[in-house]
């Protein structure tokens, strides 16, 4: 119960995401766990080829989420 009552849960809310992180643990017979969430992904530039990946994926999460709000303002979509 005292974990339960430490989560805290949002309600909805107009115009807004989440970028969350997650770490996946995956065994022999590709059966899928999630082993933690954090409140923001880590998005390191330590490396170049992490550089490259998060260079690329970070405009890309930016179209998907304008796509998804301009289609909801064309009343296309609901939120």
């Amino acid at each position: 119960a005292a974990f339960r009552d430490s989560v805290f849960v949002a309600g909805p809310a107009a115009d807004a995401f989440a970028l969350l992180g997650a770490d996946f643990m995956i065994d022999d017979r590709l059966g899928i766990y999630l082993s933690e969430m954090q409140s923001g992904p880590g998005l390191p530039h330590n490396t170049k080829a992490v550089k490259d990946v998060m260079d690329v994926m970070l405009p890309g999460l930016a179209d998907i989420v304008l796509h998804v709000r301009d289609a909801h303002m064309r009343g296309l979509a609901e939120v």
